[in-house]
């Protein structure tokens, strides 16, 4: 369990999720704001921006597709397999699809066959047919997003982290989960955020880094999204992505490769309690953060 994990932007959920597959907010400091919610990428309506800054520091927007390389591109590059297990059009959840801001990968054939839905994660896992790099998003109502049940999104987690462990004895024994939130809900942390740049970083985040390898207990060194980047790229001999994980600690001390490796650890669900009866209605995916 990470206690120096830092949201690589001061900001909410869009720039982190950028960061999450391309290494760099794209200068982005908000979420998108047009005539309707929830329009986070390339295929956003018309007169959709979102805020970003420009190398004088001056705030100005544009619309939210981009351009910019990805991880997924670096591995097609290299030949090495990978899925982003999200929601897909017309699916809930879907605003929180990390690769739908990228015209490089929205416009071409990984769309449609490396950025699947995220209820084919679980039998991918079981069956042992994981890509080797994986990013795996919750669908809205299971992203402990308020006012949702955080018990039924930690349930969601547990579910999918006990896929890996249920498959095959060779997969798990490859694996590496870095478990983490996009920010962390809340306004007010007693440990202030490290200065980097004009972008942050942000707020500490919960991480959990689990894998056979991993060191087990309290993980103090400093780290932030695009480290994650950075230790795949090291991993599977990838160039880097020339963003803030050219900088990003690479979580590499983490770990011990010499140790008897850790057996899989399987979790039960917990019951949750439910909604009362004059709960206010809510649209999970009508969100602005």
């Amino acid at each position: 369990m990470s206690d120096a994990a830092f949201s690589g932007v001061e900001s909410g959920t869009y720039p982190a999720h950028l960061e999450l597959v391309s290494g760099s907010t794209q200068t982005v400091i908000d979420n998108p704001h047009g005539l309707e919610k929830v329009q986070w990428g390339c295929d956003a309506i018309t007169g959709t921006n979102v805020p970003i800054i420009q190398s004088n520091n001056v705030v100005s927007s544009l619309f939210p597709c981009f351009s910019a390389k990805t991880l997924g591109e670096l591995a097609d590059d290299a030949g090495v397999s990978w899925k982003a297990y999200t929601s897909i059009t017309g699916e809930s959840g879907y605003v929180y699809n990390p690769y739908r801001s990228f015209s490089t990968i929205f416009d071409g054939t990984d769309w449609t066959t490396k950025v699947v839905s995220e209820s084919t994660f679980i039998p991918d896992a079981l069956a042992g047919n994981l890509p080797a790099l994986s990013w795996v998003t919750a669908p809205s109502v299971d992203t402990d997003h308020p006012r949702d049940s955080a018990c039924v999104g930690e349930n969601w987690t547990v579910q999918q982290i006990n896929a890996i462990m249920q498959g095959p004895q060779e997969q798990w024994n490859n694996t590496v989960i870095f478990l983490t939130w996009d920010d962390f809900g809340g306004f007010y942390d007693h440990v202030a955020p490290p200065f980097r740049d004009q972008f942050g970083l942000g707020i500490r985040v919960p991480m959990l880094i689990i894998s056979p390898w991993t060191i087990q207990g309290v993980y103090h060194t400093q780290v932030e999204f695009a480290g994650v980047l950075r230790f795949m790229e090291e991993t599977f001999g990838l160039p880097n992505l020339h963003g803030a994980d050219t900088i990003a600690n690479d979580f590499q001390d983490a770990f011990n490769y010499s140790q008897t490796p850790l057996p899989p650890l399987i979790l039960s669900q917990r019951t949750c309690p439910t909604a009362p009866n004059d709960a206010p209605p809510f649209d999970p995916d009508d969100l602005e953060d």
